[in-house]
């Protein structure tokens, strides 16, 4: 199904089936704990999500993407005072790749309180549509007015969360584009289609077989679960390397 690129319908709940399945043969596997929290995260239940990550976290304590991803986690179920002090200690971290990801999802945690998403998938919050407005004297009865549309908040309406099926594709990766970092588009070929797909932070993409993200990848095989925007196109979840 994934090398057909069909939606994965029904697989999320073999994945986590399988990945238990690893866990009853080996329960000292901290990486199949660490997947099958992520697959409850997707399924939409944070609170198993929560207890499966801790105990990786418990396993592999030295494992900061872990640790990262129980914050996720946490602001998933928008339990926001857990996230955060998690987020405070990986700041500091020495690996700078979590403590860049961990910075930047603090800056963004008010925003994503308050709005459910982060500020870059909003556009419309962004101020540019004043720029549109046409200059006029200010009369004296606008002030009132103009102050209070200057200090209101952005009209955004919540959005719930991303209900789209994970699909999966394996094959080779063609190229990586970070021409605007920290957003990245890889184009993977796979049994003759060609899939661009997008990451709007790669600081902050789950990686499996890296340590960290390469903007200079090219020619190798690897295999992304991600969400459909198209035939040809969608939002990477993960990705695996070669």
């Amino acid at each position: 199904m994934a090398q057909a690129g069909q939606p994965m319908d029904g697989a999320l709940a073999n994945v986590q089936q399988n990945l238990r399945m690893v866990i009853a043969r080996d329960p000292q596997f901290a990486e199949a704990y660490h997947m099958l929290g992520l697959a409850e995260l997707e399924g939409g239940g944070t609170h198993a999500a929560v207890d499966t990550m801790r105990t990786a976290i418990q396993l592999a304590p030295r494992k900061e993407w872990y640790v990262y991803n129980l914050a996720e986690i946490y602001m998933a179920g928008k339990k926001w005072d857990e996230a955060q002090p998690i987020l405070e200690r990986l700041k500091t971290s020495a690996n700078p790749q979590i403590a860049a990801v961990a910075k930047k999802k603090l800056d963004d945690l008010p925003f994503i309180r308050k709005y459910g998403i982060p500020p870059e998938r909003a556009p419309e919050a962004q101020p540019a549509a004043q720029n549109k407005q046409p200059e006029r004297e200010v009369e004296s009865g606008d002030s009132d007015s103009e102050e209070a549309s200057a200090n209101s908040a952005p009209k955004l309406k919540e959005r719930g969360p991303d209900r789209r099926p994970v699909q999966h594709i394996k094959g080779k990766l063609v190229s990586v584009d970070c021409s605007q970092a920290p957003a990245a588009v890889l184009t993977i070929s796979s049994a003759g289609r060609v899939v661009k797909l997008h990451t709007t932070d790669y600081k902050s993409l789950v990686l499996i077989g890296a340590d960290q993200f390469s903007c200079d990848w090219r020619g190798q095989a690897a295999s992304a679960n991600y969400k459909a925007n198209g035939k040809a196109e969608g939002d990477l979840v993960s990705l695996e390397v070669d």
